[in-house]
């Protein structure tokens, strides 16, 4: 049986890949995704 769940561990190594996906917001800014996912506020 196998686990359905990613465990914070992965993720966080999993953080480290490249290449990064950078965002750029309305007013020009730049943002990156959080590794914690997708309903995380966005990191500088």
């Amino acid at each position: 049986m196998h686990d359905s769940k990613i465990r914070p561990e992965t993720m966080e190594i999993m953080s480290e890949v490249e290449p990064k996906m950078i965002y750029t917001r309305d007013d020009g800014t730049t943002t990156t995704p959080s590794w914690r996912g997708l309903m995380d506020p966005m990191v500088e």
